[in-house]
């Protein structure tokens, strides 16, 4: 298996284990570390394809999402429910981003899983 696929279930295995053990717990749950998610090889590249071209988020009439500053200036580390990046590509604001049609689930998961493991400029 692709080592990207194997890190996209690694991280979706973990996930329901926290949601698992946090629904029959009343402590505060922790995950170990999963394989860690890059921003330069794997978040950044479905940013600057998605939303970092002309005409969209590339510096010109809105924000820009090109840099991991700009980018992470979106981002509530830890938080991806609060993080505006995370609620635009979700659908959950009333301008939903990208406009030309939603990210697939691996790409969702792939920012959702960087935002929780810190956003991350790795």
């Amino acid at each position: 298996m692709p080592k990207p696929i194997l890190t996209l279930v690694a991280f979706a295995l973990s996930m329901l284990l926290l949601l698992f053990v946090s629904e029959s717990c009343t402590h505060e749950v922790t995950i170990p570390d999963s394989p860690a998610i890059s921003f330069k090889e794997q978040v950044q590249p479905i940013i600057a394809s998605n939303c970092g071209y002309s005409g969209c988020h590339d510096g010109g009439e809105e924000f820009s999402l090109i840099t991991f500053e700009e980018i992470r200036g979106n981002v509530n580390p830890g938080d991806a429910r609060k993080s505006k990046l995370y609620k635009a590509i979700t659908r959950l604001n009333f301008e939903p981003m990208p406009p030309d049609g939603p990210l697939n689930d691996q790409q969702i998961n792939l920012i959702y899983g960087w935002i929780m493991q810190g956003a991350k400029n790795n």
